[in-house]
Formats: structure tokens, sequence, C-alpha cells
């Protein structure tokens, strides 16, 4: 009776094993490329084309620092100004740049290896008409 026992839990606890394991294979997660390219310096194709100006917006998002991680402006002469390393020149730069730029400087001093991301929020404007004074608000690059 005991012997039966033992095997009956044996077999459920083999097929919990496999339907767990089965589970694994039908992982949705996306694969994100590796970014040990964008690293070493190399350009990836279609992304991170656009340069940074002028009273520009970025995201910027330092991982595990949510008090470093927020949105930031570019003042008129495209320096961020930035919690702990102060500022950083980043007019003509791209997004990639700006973000290796600001890891290199907050990891020997504040940050071991930190993971850093930097997104533009204020898009280009498409229509610039600069003779209203309405409009001249409105356009945020030169």
């Amino acid at each position: 009776m005991l012997a039966s026992t033992i095997t009956a839990l044996r077999r459920r606890g083999l097929l919990v094993a496999m339907f767990a394991l089965a589970s694994c294979d039908s992982d949705s997660t996306p694969i994100v490329e590796d970014t040990a390219a964008n690293r070493s310096g190399e350009k990836v194709v279609g992304r991170d084309t656009e340069k940074l100006g002028p009273n520009d917006c970025v995201r910027i998002k330092v991982f595990g620092q949510p008090t470093l991680t927020g949105e930031y402006s570019l003042d008129g002469n495209g320096v961020l100004a930035f919690p702990l390393i102060g500022n950083v020149p980043a007019n003509g730069s791209t997004t990639s740049e700006l973000q290796r730029e600001i890891a290199a400087k907050l990891n020997p001093e504040y940050l071991i290896d930190p993971s850093v991301s930097v997104e533009i929020v204020t898009p280009p404007p498409l229509l610039c008409d600069r003779r209203s004074p309405k409009a001249r608000q409105l356009c945020l690059r030169d």
C-alpha cells in the first residue's frame, strides 16, 4: 500500500515537472538586441540617428536609481545638468553617445557599471512659423 502511494506521488511529480519544463518553451519575452555593439561604438542602422540640440527634453533612466531617473531639459547651449556629475555637453550628440557619457561619468565615483537609458521626449517640430509670438514659443529648435 505504501509502495503504491509513493509510486503514484512520483508519477504525479514527474508529470508536474514535465508541464513546468514545457511551459518554459512558450516564453513570450521579447528578445532584445545585444548592446555590446553599441558600447564598442558601432552604429546600429535605422536607430539613433537624431542629434540632440538646445532645449531638447530627454528621459534618462538609471536602472536601480530612482532618484537619478527622470526627464531633463538641455539648456540653450545644449548642455545637460545632471545630478552628481554636473554639466554634460550634449549638443550634437545622439542618445547612445549621451548615455555612454553619463554612464562613464557615474561609473568611477558613484555607481559600479551603471545601466543608463536615454530617449528624446520632445520631438522636433514639423512646421515652425516664427512670424507670430505664439508660434515662436512652440518652436523648440532653430
